[in-house]
């Protein structure tokens, strides 16, 4: 009990400080949520860039006519897309996730009118 009353200070000046910041602090919220479906949008864009940038060694590799580096690339290739792939769907799933999770907020952000 005694450890729970030397909380209430602590987290009383903490909603205080919330408070006095809530419209920023909803503002930069809605910001960030949105920067994770941007960053999803640019990796995607860096997975498929650097799938087109390896299309001569795919190539080589399917006509038969590659040299080991070019399976090497392939191979590295490959793998990178398919980790960064893994991680747009992870950032698209923060976004989706953050994005219901905060709804209610962000819809009352909107409705006050924060630019």
């Amino acid at each position: 009990m005694e450890e729970n009353n030397k909380e209430l200070p602590e987290l009383k000046a903490i909603y205080d400080e919330l408070w006095s910041d809530a419209r920023t602090l909803a503002k930069d919220l809605k910001k960030s949520i949105v920067i994770y479906l941007y960053a999803a949008y640019a990796t995607l864009i860096i997975a498929f860039s650097s799938l087109l940038s390896a299309t001569p060694f795919f190539i080589q590799v399917g006509l038969g006519t590659a040299n080991s580096f070019s399976w090497l690339v392939v191979f590295v290739e490959i793998i990178l897309v398919a980790v960064v792939l893994g991680f747009a769907l992870k950032l698209f799933g923060w976004h989706r996730h953050l994005a219901r999770k905060y709804s209610k907020l962000i819809e009352m952000e909107r409705k006050i009118g924060v630019n």
